[in-house]
């Protein structure tokens, strides 16, 4: 039995939340998985935390609390005994940078596929919620250059197990009718406003019409706000994406990109680099006259490549506009609502 499909017999058998660290010991002890690794623990974690972000609503799993996941659809029987395993022993502590470094090298090496820098931050934030977030970052964004005997990134954001090189000889990725989703670049862009465009000061996927609304619902959403160490403090600015991977589609996601200059203080439009030479140019020309911001990208979610064509101008969004974002937001999801503005 795949290991997820060992976890959600076992959220069924529970009929509540369980702390991840309950969840593989009653894996291995129904024997419905063999771990590999010798940390079969975070495997479990981190294999549901990616699940989670990469499916987002359409996952089967949710997280309930740091470390505690359940079934999306499934009731929760409140005052289960397992359920009150919310916080681990680790809730508490706060990780130093080696301890940082350790666990991330952890986490990649149990990811073969490769794993983005992002979820490396969340994984060890889900397990050790104290730890300083800027010191995970400080930590493991360089991780391929700490250590390049174990770790190598064969592209932006992206850490795969193993030293370079690993990837030279495989053979290209053949095309397929089936191009690829929209939501497979939403995690690397969300990266690529904070490492390099320094837009945001965190970024996470949105995407779909979660709010109720695609012209509402922006696909990438990033919030730049100051840090404790800020002097002088400012109010937090909201940073808006819309990508499409339809070429065809740059007028949509021209209007979508301007609607959320509503409630956004920056706003992206991110299109396929298969998009002609003439469209470019008039989505650019379009972008530096409504100061929207412009990027193409490589169709190709291993390495999407993104190229800066236009920087989103900073405007002062409709306050009405922002606070009814931030409603549907909180009504959405709270926990990811807290996390961009408190």
């Amino acid at each position: 039995m795949k290991l997820l499909e060992a976890v959600e017999t076992i959220l069924r058998e529970a009929g509540g939340p369980l702390h991840y660290k309950e969840i593989t010991e009653r894996v291995l002890a129904r024997r419905l998985w063999n771990s590999e690794g010798q940390t079969p623990a975070r495997t479990v974690n981190s294999s549901l935390a990616v699940h989670i972000q990469e499916n987002d609503t359409d996952s089967l799993f949710v997280r309930t609390a740091p470390g505690v996941f359940g079934l999306r659809h499934a009731p929760v029987r409140k005052g289960a005994p397992d359920s009150r395993q919310a916080k681990s022993e680790t809730s508490t502590r706060k990780l130093g940078t080696q301890e940082i470094k350790n666990l991330a090298r952890q986490i990649v090496k149990n990811h073969p596929d490769g794993i983005r820098y992002r979820q490396i931050i969340s994984l060890i934030l889900d397990e050790y919620p104290a730890t300083i977030y800027n010191t995970i970052e400080a930590s493991i964004w360089n991780l391929d250059a700490q250590f390049p005997a174990e770790i190598h990134k064969p592209s932006r954001g992206l850490f795969k197990p193993g030293p370079a090189g690993l990837d030279e000889d495989v053979e290209p990725e053949i095309s397929t009718p089936n191009r690829p989703r929209e939501d497979m670049f939403y995690a690397a862009f969300a990266d690529l406003l904070m490492r390099d465009l320094e837009d945001a000061t965190d970024a996470v996927p949105l995407g779909g019409a979660s709010l109720r609304s695609k012209w509402s619902t922006p696909d990438v959403i990033g919030v730049y706000k100051p840090l404790p160490s800020d002097r002088i403090k400012f109010p937090t600015e909201i940073i808006s994406a819309e990508i499409k991977i339809d070429p065809h589609a740059s007028v949509v996601a021209f209007g979508q990109a301007i609607a959320y200059r509503l409630f956004s203080t920056k706003s992206y439009i991110v299109m396929p680099d298969t998009l002609g030479k003439e469209e470019q140019d008039r989505v650019e020309a379009l972008s530096m006259l409504f100061g929207i911001g412009f990027v193409l990208f490589n169709p190709n979610p291993q390495q999407p490549d993104f190229r800066i064509r236009m920087r989103a101008q900073r405007f002062s969004p409709d306050m009405y506009f922002v606070n009814e974002f931030a409603e549907g937001l909180h009504r959405h999801d709270r926990t990811l609502f807290n996390r961009l503005f408190q």
